[in-house]
């Protein structure tokens, strides 16, 4: 079952990869499921936006991205082999919407379901996101060579 669940995350870093430009948009009409305000550009052409639960700048648009320790084929292993698929959903097929934000210090943070409520995460989400708080610190993404916190959204499909 574990080798199917890579199998079928494969195309997940290739959503990871091009997920964030749809966070360069406009987010007055926000549905998110994170408190921010309108995307704006500094002077070295990151975007960011700043998020008000968290009380900081997170950047969406980088010139280099957060990177998984070991690279996104060992994310891909380490998410496989501690994902639990559930045993009465077997034949689960769909796509599990991942968003967080990895920190100046290669923290994960603020992990959650995007454009979903959290009273509405079906069990599959909650052992993805079990399974992001479990992985190592990440290699810090960078705007001008400063580290910055970066938002990622990973879709992990099944």
């Amino acid at each position: 079952m574990k080798t199917s669940v890579l199998l079928l995350a494969i195309g997940a870093v290739f959503s990871a990869c091009f997920a964030s430009e749809r966070r360069r948009q406009d987010t007055t009409n926000n549905t998110s499921g994170y408190n921010t305000t309108v995307t704006q550009q500094d002077t070295s052409g990151c975007t960011y936006q700043y998020d008000s639960t968290l009380q900081q700048k997170v950047y969406d648009w980088v010139d280099e991205r957060p990177k998984y320790a070991s690279g996104d084929e060992a994310q891909l292993r380490f998410f496989s082999m501690n994902f639990n698929y559930p045993p009465d959903h077997d034949e689960f097929q769909g796509t599990i919407r991942l968003t967080y934000i990895i920190d100046v210090d290669g923290q994960m943070r603020d992990a959650k379901i995007l454009d979903k409520a959290e009273a509405d995460y079906s069990p599959f989400e909650k052992d993805a996101l079990r399974v992001l708080s479990l992985m190592p610190r990440w290699k810090p993404g960078c705007c001008q060579g400063k580290e910055v916190p970066v938002r990622l959204n990973w879709f992990v499909h099944f």
